[in-house]
């Protein structure tokens, strides 16, 4: 288990959809095009590309302007758990993939994360 610490105490401010476009590695002309989620901390940001779940909220617009409390990643998933009571739960089964990376984080200062 990782304990995702970087993200720890970081405050939801805003959640887009976006395009991530990826060519495939091998030199073909196979274009992987992904719908992602981008979730704006003040901290940094995470990108979301594998399905994710929510407990405890109905929708993601419930957890803006919250904060993590508790964050980690296993072999089945990342699990970002918010004061106000929401887990957002990230797949890393190897079924659920759907481009090279299942997310990633980009702190303000610091190293990148990428789960993959």
């Amino acid at each position: 288990m990782y304990r995702f610490d970087e993200i720890i105490g970081a405050t939801l401010e805003e959640i887009t959809v976006g395009d991530a476009i990826y060519v495939d590695a091998a030199d073909s002309d196979k274009v992987l095009e992904i719908k992602g989620l981008m979730l704006a901390f003040d901290k940094g940001r995470f990108v979301i590309e594998n399905p994710h779940t929510l407990i405890g909220v109905s929708s993601l617009r419930e957890i803006i302007g919250s904060s993590v409390v508790e964050a980690f990643s296993n072999d089945d998933g990342i699990s970002l758990k918010f004061n106000n009571g929401g887990i957002l739960l990230v797949s890393l089964r190897d079924c659920d993939f759907v481009g090279p990376e299942a997310a990633s984080y980009y702190p303000k200062q610091g190293e990148i994360i990428v789960f993959n």
